[in-house]
């Protein structure tokens, strides 16, 4: 089995990115492991094609096909995730960020969306979606996201500070909204 994947890079893109990273180790540290996760998910198809090729019937290639369709379906939605992954300001990363331009927020969300759907199980894709979902002002939906990301994230060290990131983001949620500087009530006249 061979496969021919075509990728089309924007180097001023790229340069931006790289540029941030160099910023923000935490950001870098993310993006280092989903892009990790992709690389294991890699081999992991690598190996279920080997597996289906060393074969000698068709009676035990039923399960390798369906596991190594259900890796193809986790690699594509990890791709996706490292792609809608943007480090943007000191802060970038999955969870933190400045706002991005409302055309980069679609475009995120919806591979983010895909994502999703391909892997429900993807926890950077619910932190990703829980960010979008923010830039949004939707609270509710980013907070709902944050709790998959919680549920779905296997607790490892390399997982440990944006667990922890998702974790304290979703206290700001729970709390009261930011409410405007200034009196909180009327004044009555005994007041002045």
């Amino acid at each position: 089995m061979r496969v021919n994947v075509t990728v089309q890079i924007d180097t001023a893109v790229v340069a931006r990115q790289i540029d941030a990273l160099r910023k923000n180790e935490h950001a870098t540290e993310e993006l280092q492991q989903a892009r990790a996760e992709a690389e294991r998910l890699k081999q992991e198809v690598e190996a279920k094609g080997r597996e289906l090729a060393a074969l000698k019937s068709k009676a035990g290639a039923e399960p390798l096909l369906k596991e190594r369709e259900q890796a193809f379906a986790k690699l594509d939605a990890q791709d996706l995730v490292v792609r809608a992954w943007r480090p943007v300001g000191e802060r970038g990363g999955f969870v933190e960020g400045e706002p991005l331009p409302a055309e980069d927020r679609a475009s995120t969300k919806a591979m983010i969306l895909q994502a999703i759907t391909l892997d429900p199980a993807n926890a950077r894709a619910h932190a990703g979606l829980g960010r979008a979902l923010l830039a949004e002002g939707r609270r509710d939906d980013a907070a709902r996201e944050f709790r998959m990301f919680l549920k779905t994230v296997k607790p490892t060290p390399a997982n440990q500070r944006l667990i922890e990131k998702v974790q304290h983001k979703l206290q700001e949620l729970d709390g009261p909204p930011n409410r405007p500087a200034g009196p909180r009530r009327k004044p009555r006249d005994f007041d002045r």
